[in-house]
This record gives structure tokens, sequence and C-alpha cells, in this order.
């Protein structure tokens, strides 16, 4: 799991909006079908946001597991379905 010190505000009214390693955020809750995904808050303006948020996992489902053997195999280049369990379609 990432510290909080990678993450940063995404709200672009916040004084604290893209700066890392700051100390504004917490964890507001955690979600998810094995409670591991983290709803991030801003102390300064109070937003409140997924860790990930503005990423490619935005909105995903997949377990974590799920994940990090699609990240693997695109990392060596392989994309055969039946290796991560998913079709092209």
């Amino acid at each position: 799991m990432k510290p909080l010190s990678e993450f940063c505000c995404i709200n672009t009214d916040c004084s604290e909006h893209g700066k890392r390693d700051g100390k504004n955020l917490r964890v507001h809750q955690t979600y998810g079908k094995s409670d591991t995904i983290r709803l991030l808050e801003c102390k300064m303006c109070g937003r409140k946001f997924s860790e990930r948020a503005h990423t490619a996992l935005s909105g995903s489902r997949l377990p974590i597991e799920k994940i990090i053997s699609i990240l693997h195999h695109l990392a060596e280049g392989t994309h055969r379905g039946c290796e991560t369990g998913l079709s092209h379609e």
C-alpha cells in the first residue's frame, strides 16, 4: 500500500492541490470487496477521493491480484487472455 505522502489533493481549488509529501491527507474510510481501497480526505478543503482517482484503475472492480497480474503481463508484453482470465472482447 502506497504511503499517503505519495498522494495529493485532486481539488483544483484547494491550496494544497498537487502538493505531495504534505500532511493534509488522511484516510477517511476503506471500501471494496476486501476493504482495501482507501477513501482519502484533504484536511484543508474537505474533498474526499479514492486513492485510485485519476488513474487507470479508477472505477475498476477487479481484485488487486488480478490488477497486478495484468500489469505484470503488460510489462512483459504478453496479452494472452488465458493467462489473466480476461477475453479480448
